[in-house]
């Protein structure tokens, strides 16, 4: 029986690593691969309802759009409103980062974006 012990632990371990994970939830762009890259995802919420608001650069040149999304399996697909949809391959991770990549014309840009927390569950500082 030592043999099945191995396999509980990784089964376990893959249940802790998928109900610590949700897409929805405000997420920030922390680093882009190649750095030179521009990726489209300054930030974004993701609702539970099924609706996206993403913030496309920074500062002045700053703007936003909407729509829905849909989030199956490796693949989040954004539909926004009056644009043709984007799908991006994703990895959500354990503490909180979710990987995207994205296949342009000019070739495959990859993103980690970071979940931010909510400020009405976080613990007053001392």
């Amino acid at each position: 029986m030592p043999s099945i012990r191995p396999l509980s632990i990784i089964t376990l371990g893959g249940l802790v690593l998928l109900s610590g994970c949700s897409l929805t939830g405000s997420w920030s762009t922390i680093e882009v691969k190649p750095e030179y890259a521009r990726f489209p995802i300054a930030s974004v919420t993701f609702t539970d309802e099924g609706t996206y608001c993403v913030t496309h650069g920074e500062g002045v040149r700053a703007d936003t759009s909407s729509g829905t999304y849909e989030w199956a399996g490796s693949q989040l697909r954004l539909k926004p409103q009056g644009q043709p949809p984007q799908t991006y391959s994703g990895t959500l991770r354990l503490g909180g980062t979710l990987a995207l990549t994205l296949e342009t014309g000019n070739g495959v840009i990859t993103a980690v974006l970071e979940k931010q927390k909510d400020k009405q569950t976080e613990a007053p500082q001392k």
